[in-house]
């Protein structure tokens, strides 16, 4: 309960179904590692944003990583994600 609160608002605070609009640019990460209930949600958000939005938010497979190592690699030798930011970044 600490973590995510009260069960009773998950619903209205989750990102899935509620996103009201996606008229700027979106980028989605996920991991090669990540539990599959959390790259789930990222490959679901990008479908939605782009049925609903009729926008293709930028999506990102960072192979070899988890969704705290794929952090953790920014500003070192691996380039798994680094340059993909600043490529996104830029085209904004």
């Amino acid at each position: 309960v600490a973590y995510y609160g009260d069960p009773a608002g998950w619903a209205k605070r989750q990102i899935l179904g509620n996103l009201e609009r996606a008229d700027f640019p979106v980028m989605i990460v996920v991991a090669d590692y990540d539990m599959v209930s959390t790259a789930r949600t990222g490959f679901e958000l990008a479908a939605e944003i782009a049925l609903k939005h009729k926008r293709q938010p930028r999506l990102k497979q960072v192979i070899g990583h988890n969704h705290f190592s794929e952090c953790w690699s920014l500003g070192t030798g691996d380039a798994s994600l680094g340059p993909d930011l600043i490529d996104f970044v830029d085209s904004v």
